[in-house]
């Protein structure tokens, strides 16, 4: 096919990730000690994504700009997403993060992005 024929793939990243966990604090004279927020496994899935007009063999690419996630398997259209813990408070923390995919075929590229969002909260044990 000549590329000035193609038609470009559609990205789909999936819906967009929420986690939430709760960590145990303990309190020894008015003060609180948490434990750290664990890291947690989370999927993101681009099946969705298509080259419909064309039907042609898509390339993906999982990239996180901010260096903090693990993505295991960055060229699979679904992936494994470790997301890192970190410390903990009585208060809910909440941390961010956005993925994008980019979606190849053999000529043009499409872009999507889905965020992930971590919540947790230290939990007082009496």
């Amino acid at each position: 096919q000549d590329d000035r024929d193609n038609n470009p793939p559609q990205a789909n990243a999936g819906d967009d990730v929420s986690i939430s966990t709760t960590t145990s604090c303990t309190t020894a004279s008015y003060v609180v000690t948490c434990e750290d927020c664990p890291e947690e496994e989370v999927e993101v899935d681009g099946t969705a994504s298509v080259d419909a007009q064309d039907g042609d063999v898509l390339d993906f690419l999982w990239t996180d700009s901010s260096g903090e996630l693990t993505i295991v398997s960055p060229a699979s259209p679904v992936t494994s997403v470790l997301v890192p813990g970190g410390p903990s408070s009585t208060t809910a923390s909440v941390r961010s993060w956005e993925m994008t995919l980019t979606v190849e075929d053999c000529a043009d590229d499409d872009t999507d992005r889905v965020s992930i969002t971590y919540t947790c909260t230290g939990q007082v044990t009496r």
